[in-house]
């Protein structure tokens, strides 16, 4: 095999095609990143989203929770008064009776 002399042009030329080389891999490398940060924004919104949805899906199921427990107590406050007006009622009733019957 033939020896190939160096020649400074030559020597010049291995330098700046391997700095081109250099300088589009860390462009590209750059480009990558660039791309891996925005995915990695995307997928904290993403999260971030689904998050806030879940607390409000949260929320909306407590308030309906306590309107219902709200309506449970009302019906009961209702069911106790009822009861006691029949009570009262049955009372005056028997004294009524009593007086009646004397």
């Amino acid at each position: 095999m033939k020896k190939i002399k160096s020649s400074p042009a030559l020597i010049v030329l291995i330098i700046c095609r391997r700095r081109i080389e250099e300088e589009e891999r860390d462009r590209e490398r750059k480009r990558e990143e660039k791309v891996r940060r925005r995915e990695e924004r995307r997928l904290e919104r993403e999260e971030r989203r689904r998050l806030q949805k879940l607390e409000t899906k949260r929320r909306e199921d407590e308030r309906k929770m306590q309107q219902r427990i709200a309506i449970e107590e009302r019906k009961i406050l209702i069911a106790q008064r009822k009861l006691e007006t029949i009570r009262l009622l049955s009372e005056l009733f028997a004294r009524i009776k009593v007086q009646e019957s004397k």
